[in-house]
């Protein structure tokens, strides 16, 4: 392993950034975990626990949570698991305090004002850094309880691939590699979206064989955006792809999911102070995107004016 790897830092005390550093903190000397609540640092740093996000499961002594980034020296790698919508003020706060070489985006979706993915957003703050972004079928309490999962981490540089994989790899969690990041963003937004109409068609109960129907044209809308920006038919098939947008459509786990659930059976409005529900965000930058770009794209924008334009639910079925 490169000797610049041993200290890491992850941003993002959630679940799933909680998650990554305690399995990555298997492979590097010590994980800095960064997050802004006082009380969930000092549960972490004297409990080893963070009961809020992973319930009674103990985190390795070697990860600490920090919450002023000022502390932080030597460190020329980050991990970036915190919501798409913060990306932009997070990237601008933390450009005056640290320089890091080398970034790993954990997080999905693609901001509304620009319309930009992650990695472009990061790019704009940090433009000599190497970029990765890791997407993969991955429940974070089930990687939490080390059960085996597998994942895709995308980059142009090489060797930051292969220092990643040392970092990642552990008996249970296994990576493989990918250069295209296009297609692995896209593939990560997309599936959040999808999700939120599948949860609906469970919600309105309209059966199994409707679901899967659902799914298959789904796949073409993924594949056609893919295409259209520059993406790699394969990532579509791979972890990134068909893997995470099964486990995201088909499980009540996700948030997403959920969501389209609770939305067809309650009428549930969603709550932006409780909850980040990443494919309610992404909805209106994919539809504004396949407007653009001129791709159908008839679930996307079904779920888009459901959420924004009050359009009446029960058209799902009309979508495909």
């Amino acid at each position: 392993m490169n000797k610049n790897l041993k200290n890491i830092i992850v941003f993002g005390g959630g679940a799933w950034g909680t998650a990554l550093a305690n399995t990555i903190s298997q492979n590097v000397e010590q994980v800095f975990l960064y997050l802004r609540d006082s009380e969930l640092v000092k549960e972490i740093n004297q409990k080893h626990i963070s009961y809020a996000k992973l319930g009674n499961i103990s985190l390795s002594k070697n990860i600490i949570a920090v919450e002023h980034l000022e502390s932080i020296k030597n460190i020329n790698t980050g991990i970036i698991a915190i919501p798409v919508k913060s990306l932009e003020q997070f990237f601008k706060n933390i450009n005056t305090v640290t320089k890091l070489e080398n970034f790993v985006i954990c997080s999905k979706g693609i901001e509304n004002k620009k319309l930009r993915f992650p990695s472009q957003i990061c790019e704009e703050y940090f433009p000599d850094a190497n970029i990765a972004v890791l997407s993969g079928p991955n429940f974070a309490k089930e990687i939490a309880y080390q059960k085996f999962a597998k994942t895709l981490i995308a980059s142009k540089n090489k060797n930051l691939l292969q220092n990643l994989q040392s970092i990642f790899d552990t008996p249970y969690f296994k990576t493989e590699i990918s250069t295209d990041i296009v297609g692995v963003e896209i593939c990560g937004a997309v599936k959040n979206v999808i999700a939120i109409a599948l949860g609906i068609a469970k919600g309105l109960d309209l059966g199994e064989n409707f679901v899967s129907a659902l799914f298959v044209f789904s796949l073409n809308e993924l594949e056609r955006l893919v295409k259209s920006l520059g993406g790699s038919r394969s990532t579509i098939y791979s972890l990134a792809g068909l893997g995470d947008l099964l486990l995201t459509s088909y499980s009540l786990t996700s948030r997403n999911t959920n969501f389209g659930f609770n939305l067809a059976t309650n009428k549930q409005k969603l709550n932006l102070n409780e909850v980040v529900v990443e494919g309610y965000y992404t909805a209106k930058s994919i539809y504004n995107i396949s407007k653009s770009w001129g791709v159908m794209m008839p679930i996307c924008q079904y779920v888009y004016e459901v959420l924004y334009s009050e359009r009446d639910i029960n058209e799902i079925v009309g979508v495909i």
